[in-house]
């Protein structure tokens, strides 16, 4: 996944050189596509530095591009990104700990990742697991309803 992302770039670098009057736009939406399509093996590398660097341009004009035309944080975008992956994880994986679903965010420990889920979904992953978990019922037709 990383190669492509890499690759969808440097084409989308090309475009930029050929009408210049799109580049700042560009990078904002670029940007916004590339940490959407980030998965948990990507996060890794998924940072404002590392799109910054793949982009040739500092973290400052990446940023400042991005809250422009978005009106709001590439970080908080990032957040709210590995956010989503985590509340799919607690549900999907409940074999995974605290430890294991951070380290697959790329946050340092269970501990500091438990203080970010709690902050931006206002409950703990462990009470969101026990909460949702339960709300998965069988619809008429047999299938699991696994909305939250």
């Amino acid at each position: 996944m990383r190669n492509d992302l890499e690759q969808y770039i440097q084409e989308q670098k090309q475009c930029w050189e050929w009408y210049p009057e799109f580049k700042k736009k560009g990078i904002a939406v670029l940007t916004h596509f590339v940490v959407y399509k980030s998965e948990c093996e990507d996060f890794q590398f998924l940072s404002v530095d590392w799109i910054a660097r793949q982009l040739g341009i500092s973290e400052s004009y990446l940023s400042r591009c991005y809250k422009d035309f978005f009106k709001s944080s590439l970080y908080e975008l990032i957040v709210q990104r590995k956010m989503t992956v985590a509340r799919k994880l607690l549900l999907q994986r409940p074999d995974l700990s605290m430890d294991e679903i951070a380290a697959k965010l790329d946050y340092c420990d269970g501990n500091y990742f438990i203080k970010v889920f709690k902050k931006e979904v206002n409950i703990t992953p462990h009470q969101f697991r026990l909460k949702f978990s339960k709300r998965k019922k069988r619809t008429r037709k047999g299938r699991v309803n696994t909305k939250y």
